[in-house]
């Protein structure tokens, strides 16, 4: 049986548009990909986190990501969304003592927030992350 060519042609577009669909995506235009590295005095944070809090309201949510040897990312399926954020960045790096866990005859290693407060709990580091690829490094002191 022969299609109609006006069907046809519909037939193809529609074959067409949906191939790009799934070969180009069909997220959102202002899809957001954050990675970045952090270091402290030079040397690469990790393992620890980092959090982005939203400044102000509107669709912007806070999104966090594990730092792994100085290195964070933040991947489009995480649903971040466009704005200004507060970054706050945590690492509780080993201090190299043991201490009695809770469980009978079991050590941890001790640790303790190397981070100072002025980049955490009393965060001072702003970042406006816009739609598509965003790269933030820091760069932290302890001075």
């Amino acid at each position: 049986m022969r299609l109609p060519i006006k069907m046809t042609t519909w037939l193809t577009a529609g074959l067409t548009a949906g191939l790009v669909m799934v070969f180009v995506g069909c997220g959102s235009p202002d899809q957001v990909l954050i990675e970045g590295r952090v270091t402290l005095d030079g040397q690469p944070v990790g393992p620890g986190s980092i959090v982005f809090l939203p400044e102000t309201g509107g669709e912007a949510t806070k999104f966090a990501a594990p730092i792994e040897d100085g290195q964070y990312r933040i991947g489009t399926e995480r649903g971040a969304k466009p704005g200004t954020f507060r970054v706050e960045i945590s690492w509780s790096k080993k201090t190299g003592r043991q201490l009695p866990s809770a469980d009978p005859g079991i050590m941890m290693d001790e640790t303790q927030e190397a981070i100072p407060p002025l980049y955490n709990t009393q965060t001072t580091l702003v970042r406006e992350i816009k739609p598509g690829e965003n790269t933030h490094d820091f760069d932290l002191q302890l001075q």
